[in-house]
């Protein structure tokens, strides 16, 4: 294939480049001030920090974005726990919207996380190595290898695409949508990322990525694999770069008002946008132009990991997965009972969706005392799971290690009842941020919850 040339003056993707080399010049500034202090010397033996998120994509966007940090730690230690405090006293000081550093970190925990968890497992395969023990990040890389899959990777993306869907419908503020959080929005770039990710498992590809947005890496893949066509490539990365800017720019005019931090395109921030020259009446129009073309493309990378999933598990999973997610009522009526977790969440997802209310309750009790992370949060999410079932996983299973993002999750689930929000609460052995949801619940009902990210 002859190299692609640039579209044009890409100074969004330029920037997100940009913003992710600033982001790591300071944390490795404050990375070497704190292990002076606290260490003496240069190391830390034992510890090691990372990028995820955005900046672990090489996807940070500008305005005033969220500093995703992970510290790891082979074992906890005094000087780890004060490097830690420092470290993140440190990092607030400087002009990010928040600081995300995750208050788990050890290596014991990390290997929990990627077994059972979808989300927090994916915050670990996607850490980037910055600085500090270089042994400890090969023990984690080979805890990535580990768990790291084919069959893992494909269904983080059947999950993610059923369940960022309905979610993407609850960030709606008045009417406006999130330039973040919606369909063609700047999170369903994590699906390019997932397919760069599964393509590199199946062609066992090794060694440092180029230092270029994972999107970008994802894109070009697809095209060569003819998952899309030469112009919807080059239509995607102007959308993207479209959309860099936008939420750049969004985030900046928001960020000394109530809405800092937050991408609704709505009448304030659009007379904010105005102040720096935007036009009010081109930019919802070319949002939504450029998200069509953003999720044209996720469409068409989607079709083809069903495709790599069929060639991988065989015709019958394929046939299966087509009807589960297509069609199902044929699927209820000939009762599929597959193991596969792909299966079972299209089914899942499914009933839901066109409304065979008792086909999902029979679901739900048929896959009650799953393991699988995404069963669980396929069942808890939907508005027909019943209160039983609601407070069977979220007085049990979702407190576990590894579940506990499923907490959030029942939290918003208008029929959880109020005994288990306060299980949830109450629970002193939870972390603040698997109870944020159920308590905004507790004060302010189930709308108080939309206001939690």
């Amino acid at each position: 294939m002859k190299e692609l040339k640039q579209p044009y003056n890409l100074t969004g993707l330029d920037g997100l480049v940009r913003e992710t080399t600033n982001f790591e010049r300071i944390a490795k500034a404050v990375f070497n001030i704190i292990t002076e202090k606290v260490y003496g010397s240069t190391s830390t033996p034992g510890l090691s920090i990372y990028a995820y998120g955005s900046p672990g994509r090489i996807e940070m966007v500008g305005g005033d974005s969220d500093a995703d940090i992970f510290i790891l730690e082979s074992k906890e230690t005094k000087k780890g726990t004060e490097f830690r405090k420092q470290f993140a006293e440190t990092m607030e000081r400087f002009d990010y919207s928040k600081l995300d550093l995750p208050e788990w970190g050890k290596l014991a925990e990390t290997e929990i996380y990627l077994e059972k968890s979808l989300i927090e497992g994916n915050q670990i395969l996607e850490t980037r190595f910055l600085c500090g023990d270089a042994k400890l990040n090969m023990r984690l890389e080979k805890l990535k290898s580990k768990y790291n899959s084919p069959e893992r990777a494909i269904k983080n993306i059947i999950f993610n695409r059923l369940y960022l869907d309905e979610y993407f419908s609850k960030k709606v503020r008045a009417g406006a949508l999130n330039v973040k959080y919606c369909k063609g929005g700047s999170r369903e770039l994590l699906f390019i990322s997932w397919y760069d990710g599964l393509l590199r498992l199946i062609n066992a590809e090794e060694g440092e990525l180029s230092k270029e947005p994972r999107f970008l890496i994802g894109l070009k893949k697809a095209l060569e694999r003819n998952a899309i066509t030469e112009i919807q490539y080059r239509n995607a990365i102007r959308a993207i770069n479209f959309l860099s800017i936008l939420r750049t720019d969004i985030l900046s005019v928001n960020k000394s008002t109530k809405d800092r931090g937050l991408t609704y395109l709505d009448e304030d921030t659009i007379k904010r946008l105005e102040d720096v020259g935007y036009s009010s009446s081109e930019i919802k129009y070319s949002f939504e132009q450029n998200r069509r073309k953003i999720r044209g493309v996720i469409n068409k990378i989607y079709q083809n990991v069903i495709q790599i999933g069929g060639d991988l598990k065989g015709p019958k999973w394929k046939k299966e997965l087509s009807l589960a997610q297509n069609n199902i009522f044929d699927a209820a009526r000939q009762q599929i009972e597959s193991t596969d977790p792909t299966i079972a969440i299209s089914l899942l997802w499914s009933a839901s969706t066109f409304n065979k209310k008792e086909f999902f309750q029979e679901l739900s009790e048929r896959y009650k005392n799953t393991e699988e992370w995404c069963i669980i949060g396929s069942i808890v999410n939907s508005s027909f799971c019943n209160p039983e079932i609601l407070q069977h996983f979220g007085e049990g299973k979702a407190k576990e290690k590894g579940y506990g993002y499923l907490l959030r999750v029942i939290a918003r689930n208008p029929n959880t009842p109020k005994r288990t929000l306060k299980s949830i609460v109450e629970d002193p052995n939870l972390e603040e941020r698997y109870k944020a949801i159920a308590e905004a619940a507790l004060l302010g009902g189930i709308e108080r919850t939309q206001n939690q990210i």
